[in-house]
């Protein structure tokens, strides 16, 4: 049945004011608007200018009261509350709720309000919900936080008991379904702050949060989350992991239990990281989540770059789980880590030519990583005589070649070290010690067809076999080379029968399934 022409005019008329705030919001959101202040300011303005007309309009149009109409005033408190934030803290528990100015602040309410006045006469539980999660968010810049938690259990309250569809289905799939579990998300982790401001207990609230996380992962995988929630995804998780720490500092007889919950958040991170990559939350449910027990001789290496600025590394072996703080922080750390990857992916003709030009040499970045992220480790490394590190990355540290890094007091690279590995995160890996061999057999690779060219992969394998060639009569390395048509499944198959001691691939990063991306050699 069509819809009465009032009601297609009434739908016309809030996309027109919802399409006219999205396209002026869209363009102060772009990479490519001009970043200097006096640029941020004066788009800001028009912005505040467009959004005061469009609030006027709606008052105008006398537009009927409608779920899309209270979720039209809340995207306009939202977008009003994120554009004019200023610059967040350094503090992350702060930046949820850094304060607008009271001008901005008091249009943002207005806007709430009016929504809540339309939420309410249509009894949606669901827009009120909404209304009272950025209304906490105003009262918590003028730490009003009572109110705030107030408000935001109240909204917990109107999700939970948010009436499912008439479906012959059970109501735990429905739970998983529609009981909004994204949102219960937002608003446990914002409880959790709150409390964490009043100084109340907000572990449970952070638990709760995490529940609904994964929740929203297992259920949403195959279609994918929005990226502005995969960024909250992120931030919520390294803030949880912050938490951890700050009471493992502040707990020492807690600090081993704490260590452990710390590692087990972070490796669920990395996990929710990877179904959202792949969009298949069963793309590692082989891989069950359990303690796993670590080898003689092999440790796990956490470097973890949190919200705050700080670098904390944890080190897990048989004896225990360790920690140290650097003094290095983390914009220092992804300067240096800027630069080190720009000296490795620029091997121009003059820099290959001026090995002594500091600006063309990778190795004083290698060096300074080398410190801030190897050396507060490399005591413990020793003392326990590893023989296997197993470094588990994250954000730009995902980038970084590890063996390339450089250890300027005793002239060695990383590599050279014969203790490196480094994998996406630890439950993909089943910890299983292999028959030695006594052939030592290197093996390269490198796809360059069919795909686009990558860029030096010949150069690169031309100076690992004469690296391999020079230093063979020392290490026993000997090397086996698989390009192109060559470099085939069932060959892998062959040449790593023979275990290799180092194995080396240059290929592109996709996950299209007729190229190798993950190998499964033999069941054993």
């Amino acid at each position: 049945m069509k819809k009465p022409e009032t009601e297609k005019s009434t739908f016309k008329q809030e996309h027109s004011l919802r399409q006219q705030v999205q396209e002026t919001f869209d363009n102060l959101q772009s990479p490519d608007f001009p970043q200097a202040q006096s640029h941020i300011e004066n788009a800001q303005h028009d912005f505040v200018l467009v959004l005061k007309d469009v609030s006027n309009q709606i008052r105008t149009m006398q537009l009927p009261d409608s779920h899309d109409k209270s979720f039209l005033l809340i995207n306009l408190a939202q977008q009003l509350m994120q554009v004019l934030r200023p610059s967040p803290t350094s503090e992350p528990s702060e930046q949820w709720w850094s304060p607008l100015s009271p001008e901005y602040r008091k249009l943002a309410y207005d806007l709430l309000n009016e929504a809540l006045g339309v939420a309410d006469r249509q009894r949606d539980k669901r827009a009120m919900a909404y209304v009272n999660l950025y209304l906490a968010d105003l009262y918590a810049q003028e730490k009003r936080y009572q109110e705030a938690i107030r408000l935001i259990n109240q909204a917990i309250f109107q999700i939970r008991n948010y009436p499912f569809p008439q479906l012959h289905v059970e109501r735990q799939i429905q739970r998983e379904l529609w009981g909004y579990p994204d949102l219960l998300f937002r608003l446990e982790w914002q409880l959790g702050r709150l409390l964490k401001a009043q100084s109340l207990e907000y572990e449970g609230a952070y638990e709760r949060a995490a529940g609904y996380l994964q929740q929203v992962i297992k259920t949403y995988a195959s279609a994918g989350v929005s990226q502005s929630f995969s960024q909250q995804a992120i931030q919520f998780n390294l803030e949880w992991v912050e938490r951890l720490l700050e009471q493992a500092t502040a707990d020492k007889n807690k600090e081993p239990d704490l260590l452990r919950k710390v590692i087990d958040r972070f490796e669920l991170f990395k996990t929710s990281q990877l179904q959202g990559y792949f969009q298949d939350y069963c793309a590692t449910e082989m891989f069950p989540h359990t303690e796993r027990s670590l080898p003689e001789g092999t440790a796990v290496f956490y470097p973890l770059l949190l919200n705050s600025g700080k670098i904390e590394l944890l080190l897990r072996s048989q004896e225990k789980i360790q920690r140290f703080s650097p003094d290095a922080g983390v914009a220092v750390l992804k300067e240096q880590a800027y630069k080190f990857l720009w000296s490795l992916s620029n091997p121009t003709d003059y820099c290959l030519k001026h090995r002594d030009d500091t600006t063309c040499d990778h190795r004083p970045f290698a060096s300074k990583l080398y410190q801030f992220l190897i050396k507060p480790i490399s005591g413990e490394l020793d003392r326990m005589k590893i023989k296997t590190l197993i470094i588990v990355p994250h954000d730009i540290l995902l980038t970084i070649p590890f063996v390339a890094l450089h250890d300027d007091e005793n002239n060695q690279y990383l590599l050279e070290k014969d203790y490196t590995t480094s994998i996406t995160y630890l439950s993909l890996k089943q910890l299983e010690l292999l028959p030695e061999k006594t052939e030592n057999v290197a093996l390269t690779g490198g796809l360059t067809k069919t795909y686009p060219d990558l860029p030096c992969v010949q150069y690169e394998l031309k100076q690992i076999k004469a690296l391999i060639k020079q230093t063979g009569s020392v290490t026993g390395l000997s090397s086996t080379e698989l390009q192109d048509e060559d470099f085939t499944l069932s060959k892998i198959r062959e040449v790593f029968d023979k275990h290799p001691r180092i194995v080396h691939f240059s290929t592109h990063g996709t996950t299209l399934t007729k190229y190798i991306c993950f190998l499964k050699i033999s069941s054993s």
